[in-house]
């Protein structure tokens, strides 16, 4: 799937060569041809991109019964692309593949089951597609089966099984399985109760950029719990989460500002490439008290409708007016004796240079 633009010339002619039987091949009816011109439309690779073509092709292979074709065709009609927006054409070419076992297919279908979109709401069927897609090894089924076990619809309610089932997606990755193992070994459910499993599992997710993963290992590092107590951790990833715009991220950075436990970034002065600033320093000397910083994260976190943040904002506000407040009132500081003498001695440079008499 590498970009036609950045291949060498012999690599751009051998990919036109391949095209070009493909493109033979469809004429002909094959269906594997077919459906391999669609995905080389859908995605613009070698040839100019046209949903519209793609689902042309999708649609040839599919009649002639292409599991692949009839998923990715029941996708463009989930998606209206080179189509228009059907969610029961989807659920319809989507239960073809599913039939066929198409994982995928499968998967999405006990979506639309679990949604009521395309067909009627039925947990039942949600089960059946999902268990099939599932014991294929599909990530998206293992983590939406476990979760209709967390609720107890269309299946018995079992935390244990939903542990089993968020493991299995986990082991691929599933970044949301994760985060949701963490949940599960943070209050015993289903597993014993371990902080240690629990800041494993929201490590993982967190590195794999889920934001309320990243907000809860923060929770971690600042009360020590499963892993040793770092304000600088904690603050780390409460910045990650409220970056991306956790609001419960959010408010415990300003927490953190507001309590003098997290420091200020600043730029390091490397230019942004790609229109991405360069990662944060942080300044060793701006110790204390950020009630600024504070502040600008409180209100992030109201605005998205937090309401203990809202609370916190005002205290914050009401704090930092206080502060400017005494700093305006504050007398000038007393000069130490060395700056008197340092000030004496500009002040005899100055008489002499002007010839104003002896001081």
């Amino acid at each position: 799937e590498a970009d036609f633009d950045r291949l060498t010339g012999s690599e751009q002619r051998e990919m036109s060569q391949v095209v070009g039987l493909w493109r033979d091949a469809a004429d002909q009816g094959n269906p594997h041809a077919q459906h391999n011109l669609g995905c080389l439309l859908e995605r613009g690779r070698c040839v100019q991109q046209s949903d519209a073509e793609a689902a042309k092709w999708y649609r040839k292979a599919a009649d002639r019964g292409l599991a692949q074709a009839q998923f990715s065709l029941g996708y463009l009609y989930e998606q209206g692309r080179g189509v228009p927006p059907s969610t029961s054409m989807a659920a319809k070419w989507y239960a073809k593949a599913a039939e066929l076992g198409d994982a995928k297919a499968q998967c999405n279908l006990g979506v639309l089951y679990d949604q009521g979109r395309g067909v009627p709401s039925s947990p039942t069927d949600a089960v059946k597609w999902y268990r099939a897609a599932a014991r294929q090894g599909s990530a998206d089924a293992q983590f939406n089966l476990a979760n209709l076990h967390t609720k107890g619809r269309g299946v018995r309610r079992s935390d244990a099984d939903a542990v089993r089932w968020y493991h299995k997606a986990a082991a691929s990755g599933h970044t949301a399985a994760e985060y949701n193992l963490g949940v599960l070994y943070e209050y015993g459910r289903g597993v014993e109760q371990s902080d240690q499993s629990a800041a494993f599992w929201y490590q993982e997710a967190a590195d794999g950029g889920h934001p309320a993963a990243q907000n809860n290992l923060g929770l971690c590092f600042e009360y020590g719990r499963g892993v040793a107590a770092s304000d600088k951790e904690a603050a780390l990833w409460y910045r990650r989460a409220a970056l991306a715009g956790n609001a419960r991220a959010q408010a415990n950075l300003a927490y953190m500002y507001e309590c003098g436990r997290a420091q200020a970034p600043i730029w390091v002065g490397q230019p942004a490439m790609n229109g991405v600033p360069p990662p944060p320093a942080f300044d060793p000397e701006l110790k204390g008290a950020n009630l600024k910083e504070a502040v600008k994260w409180y209100r992030l976190a109201t605005a998205q409708g937090d309401a203990a943040a809202a609370e916190a904002l005002a205290n914050a506000l009401a704090a930092l007016e206080d502060h400017q407040t005494r700093a305006a009132r504050a007398p000038a500081p007393i000069p130490s004796p060395a700056e008197v003498s340092a000030i004496t001695a500009d002040l005899k440079a100055l008489i002499t240079e002007k010839n104003c008499g002896p001081i």
